[in-house]
């Protein structure tokens, strides 16, 4: 676990609030058989996810960041894959 400064712990709340806008954990959307799930739309890691939407960042504020994302799920939906087109 890294030690980060209250500013740089402040900014991993900000970053995964921000993260959490845009990619769903699997749980909320995907189904399950045999209980693993059945990916309907493309699976994201937390590493990949959090590289897409913010590029580099410092690696102390990255792998803080990844680290309380992947307490939660270590793989993603991006919200935008979800969303159909129905033209």
């Amino acid at each position: 676990m890294v030690e980060l400064t209250e500013t740089d712990a402040e900014l991993v709340e900000d970053l995964k609030q921000r993260f959490e806008r845009q990619f769903q954990d699997p749980v909320h959307s995907q189904p399950v058989d045999g209980g693993e799930y059945v990916w309907t739309v493309p699976r994201w890691s937390t590493e990949d996810g959090v590289t897409h939407i913010f590029g580099d960042l410092e690696p102390a504020v990255y792998e803080a960041l990844v680290d309380a994302l992947n307490q939660e799920s270590p793989y993603w939906v991006y919200a935008e894959d979800l969303h159909v087109d129905s033209r």
